[in-house]
């Protein structure tokens, strides 16, 4: 009878052992993976399953050229006004600080800081439509009695404010003062608002005088021949001079 062959020099049953091995590491990973997966949090998997959906509709998009850029406007609040632009005054503004201090009580004076900044600004001049307005008619002259030139908050463009520290001083602090500057620039703006009516008033009456004779043509076909005069409500005596004169 034969001999029995130690398992080491039985190839067949050596390979044999070698696969059921590896068959019983393969099964005992798998478990083992899948109980960690079973312990995760819902959450957890949630965000890693729409990880991988977002992932691969991006990569599609870029393979297929389909990638959307989606730009949306959301309009809070649209008005119609009644107010009639007759003057737009374009300048470039200058607005400088100067900031003297003192220390103890003032008996020692500290360095004089001076900061400038300057700016396009732009200045709007309006009438309002539903204020009161007053025609006279004297010989062939439309007199007009317009309300009071107005104007909307001066623009300042600030993305081409220059800033600037004119005079400074390591004892001073020229932030503090460039910040004060900064806070006084709208009403300064609408103080130079004020001082620049003389200079578009003209301009202005001839846009009223304009809007003035278009109504008129539009009203009377017979309005051609006649001669527009406006004054504004600050200038009521010179129109009620004007009204006075001959008819």
């Amino acid at each position: 009878m034969a001999e029995d062959r130690p398992l080491h020099r039985n190839p067949l049953a050596w390979l044999a052992g070698v696969a059921l091995l590896l068959v019983l590491v393969l099964a005992g990973g798998a478990w083992y993976a899948l109980h960690l997966l079973r312990e995760l949090p819902g959450e957890v998997a949630a965000q890693g399953r729409k990880l991988v959906h977002e992932v691969g509709d991006l990569a599609r998009a870029f393979q297929t050229h389909t990638v959307e850029r989606r730009f949306a406007a959301f309009t809070t609040r649209l008005e119609g006004t009644n107010y009639l632009q007759v003057a737009t005054l374009q300048q470039t503004q200058v607005f400088e600080l100067e900031d003297n201090s003192a220390l103890l009580w003032g008996t020692l004076e500290l360095p004089t800081v001076v900061v400038r900044a300057t700016a396009p600004v732009q200045y709007t001049y309006f009438v309002d439509l539903e204020g009161t307005w007053r025609f006279e008619l004297r010989q062939r002259r439309v007199l007009v009695l317009a309300p009071i030139l107005r104007f909307n908050k001066p623009a300042v463009d600030v993305s081409r404010m220059r800033w600037q520290v004119v005079r400074g001083s390591l004892l001073r602090d020229e932030a503090a003062v460039t910040e004060q500057l900064r806070r006084e620039i709208s009403g300064r703006a609408a103080i130079q608002a004020v001082a620049s009516l003389p200079a578009v008033r003209e301009t202005a009456r001839a846009q009223v005088a304009r809007f003035v004779r278009t109504w008129l043509l539009q009203s009377f076909p017979d309005a051609q021949g006649y001669e527009v005069k406006v004054y504004f409500a600050d200038e009521a005596p010179a129109w009620q001079a004007a009204v006075a004169g001959p008819t």
